[in-house]
């Protein structure tokens, strides 16, 4: 059997990590974005201007690129559109496909088709930070008051939807 390691060793684990959560709490933090007392990441309302670009494959003329400006950047996605027999009364539904897991949004196209087919549209989006997460400059960023990247990805799909 291998060695358990003491409850204290956990408890004082635990305490760390709530002076740390503490600590950015508490920290001054800018208009636009906001940590609640409850831990949440609250922003205002985002209703960003958008530019519509049609799909450059005539085979597929419901899917178009979408690019927006969020928190500073562009942010490219591609939105998909059910064709009109699949498509419910009073509307379309629609879904924000995020990425992760070293996915892009057009290799998210197998699920916006098989959503579309079920009458939902979707708007699959890129990574604002393609390529390493840096949690310690995140971290720095925070503590300095200012919008982490990681955060700003937050605001993206707030954006998008």
């Amino acid at each position: 059997m291998g060695k358990r390691r003491p409850i204290g060793w956990l408890i004082a684990v635990l305490g760390i990590v709530a002076l740390l959560v503490g600590f950015f709490l508490s920290s001054e933090i800018k208009d636009e974005w906001r940590v609640t007392d409850d831990g949440f990441l609250e922003y205002p309302t985002p209703a960003p201007g958008y530019r519509l670009i049609p799909s450059k494959a005539a085979s597929d003329q419901n899917l178009c690129e979408v690019r927006f400006s969020s928190q500073g950047t562009e942010v490219a996605g591609l939105l998909r559109i059910p064709e009109p027999e699949a498509q419910k009364p009073g509307g379309v539904p629609g879904v924000v496909l995020l990425p992760g897991a070293t996915i892009n949004k057009e290799q998210e196209q197998g699920l916006a088709e098989f959503l579309s087919g079920l009458g939902y549209a979707s708007l699959a989006l890129d990574q604002r930070n393609l390529g390493i997460v840096d949690m310690r400059s995140d971290r720095e960023t925070f503590l300095d008051g200012e919008e982490p990247t990681e955060y700003k990805m937050v605001h993206d799909a707030l954006a998008a939807a």
